[in-house]
């Protein structure tokens, strides 16, 4: 085993040896007969491949070039203590490829990437590998990378997804020790989208086995870092595009916190003009609610009854399209009072006076 590397390169110089790429093997001297540290001008021997080594080959700061394949037990390029960056390159590809060979079928790890703490390791903790560009203009830029680093044990590990914008490196997702996959980060106001030319786009599955379960399959959370009030929650939101007027929001539907940090309603909008519009709510009692007078509530295929609020009244209307009237199955209770002409859509009939439940009179409008 040769000791003193710097030795044997430099006799190999004196003597205008050279490393010979033949096929795929690297053809060096016959070093059977070397001991200690003796020079490489001392032996004698005809080049044959060199077809491995008992321990390892420690470069040090020298330079390795070869088109051929390295068959070493192990080749340790650069040093502990230096910064250097040791650069394989080729103008075809692959660049490298990293072969095992293995009888059975598996999932089997073909290449380790190892970052190393003179200390205790905490969270954080791990490498990654950097993905780069560069030409003669802006010399080496970096833009991506993708790593993993320690997560609550040293033996637990989280998978980051990182790109770099204006020089500055952000993590936009990772995948947990647990399997959970977050996407974005707190700061970050990007929007995420999933796209595709088929339906459907997205699939959520949940496995049960119970056949009659009411079974939650995706959550969608809205988080303040203040403490909460009626109103707070999150929402759908809807929205269309062209190639003329870019994405425009055209319906939402929501839930917002009623009463309670426990307790919510449903949330009905759509939009006008671009102006959001809240119209319908399903409390937390089961109230259902439209939120502005005047708003009809439509009945039919031709929306031909309706019913609304006027800010006083509550007005059935069966002629909003086509002729009808209303009917009332069974007993319906009246409350007393008179309803005069002009109000609601009973306006139109005359006087109606009540008592006790029981009209008692009709007077025809002129």
């Amino acid at each position: 085993m040769v000791t003193k590397t710097s030795n044997l390169v430099k006799s190999m110089k004196q003597q205008n040896m050279k490393v010979t790429p033949i096929g795929t093997e690297i053809i060096l001297p016959n070093l059977s007969g070397l001991k200690g540290n003796q020079d490489a001008k001392n032996v004698l021997g005809e080049y044959v491949p060199y077809t491995g080594a008992t321990s390892n080959v420690n470069l040090g700061s020298k330079n390795l070039t070869t088109t051929g394949i390295i068959n070493t037990d192990s080749v340790d390029i650069g040093k502990a203590s230096t910064s250097a960056l040791s650069t394989i390159q080729s103008s075809g590809f692959p660049v490298v490829t990293y072969q095992r060979n293995v009888t059975i079928d598996g999932y089997y790890g073909t290449c380790r990437f190892l970052a190393k703490d003179s200390a205790d390791m905490t969270d954080a903790f791990g490498l990654n590998v950097l993905l780069a560009i560069q030409d003669d203009t802006s010399g080496l830029q970096n833009i991506a990378a993708f790593g993993a680093m320690r997560d609550g044990a040293d033996n637990n590990g989280k998978l980051v997804f990182s790109t770099y914008k204006g020089g500055g490196v952000t993590t936009w997702m990772t995948l947990d020790s647990t399997g959970a996959l977050t996407i974005g980060t707190p700061t970050g106001a990007a929007l995420h989208t999933f796209q595709s030319t088929s339906f459907p786009v997205v699939t959520f599955k949940r496995l049960v086995s119970s056949t009659d379960g009411y079974n939650g399959v995706a959550r969608f959370l809205d988080y303040t870092s203040g403490d909460m009030v009626d109103g707070h929650g999150p929402n759908f939101l809807f929205a269309i595009e062209d190639a003329t007027s870019g994405v425009q929001n055209i319906a939402a539907i929501g839930a917002k916190r009623s009463g309670a940090d426990n307790s919510g309603q449903l949330v009905f909008n759509t939009y006008s003009a671009g102006s959001l519009g809240t119209w319908l709510t399903i409390d937390k009692d089961g109230s259902i609610t439209t939120t502005t007078d005047n708003q009809k509530l439509k009945f039919g295929t031709g929306s031909d009854a309706s019913i609304l609020y006027d800010g006083t009244n509550l007005c059935i209307n069966t002629k909003d399209v086509g002729t009808g009237t209303i009917k009332i199955n069974g007993t319906a209770a009246v409350a007393d009072g008179t309803y005069n002409t002009g109000q609601g859509p009973l306006g139109g009939m005359g006087t109606i006076t009540t008592k006790a439940g029981i009209i008692t009179a009709i007077t025809q409008a002129t």
